[in-house]
């Protein structure tokens, strides 16, 4: 969030979105509903959840939430339409954040990292 706040700040249009779908924790960080998000998007191509925008601290950033739980996010992240996705986001915003789960244990981060041009773990 840090981050985000930070490049926003300097006026970059700034989108954070969380791909931890198993465990989900953004969301209620930031006081949002989770009802729809990226989960939603993944699954279905008609779906048009959109980010959300707050300011906390004065600057704007737009946040897409997890969504519903998937049974089976790795393969979500892994779709062309998330890649798809990452394209359009990428166009749209100067900086594109991806708030994964820990790399250990699950392949989720990783998967997530191979659509990103640089990753920062933290």
């Amino acid at each position: 969030m840090g981050l985000a706040l930070s490049a926003a700040r300097l006026h970059r249009r700034v989108l954070l979105i969380d791909v931890d779908m198993r465990r989900p924790r953004l969301h209620q960080q930031l006081g949002l509903s989770h009802q729809e998000g990226l989960s939603t998007l993944l699954e279905d191509d008609t779906a048009t959840p959109s980010p959300v925008s707050i300011s906390p601290l004065g600057s704007t950033i737009d946040v897409l939430t997890a969504g519903p739980t998937p049974i089976d996010p790795v393969k979500l992240l892994g779709s062309k339409r998330m890649k798809n996705l990452m394209a359009e986001f990428q166009q749209t915003y100067d900086l594109v954040l991806l708030d994964t789960p820990p790399v250990l244990g699950m392949v989720d981060a990783l998967q997530a990292a191979s659509l990103c041009q640089g990753v920062v773990m933290v």
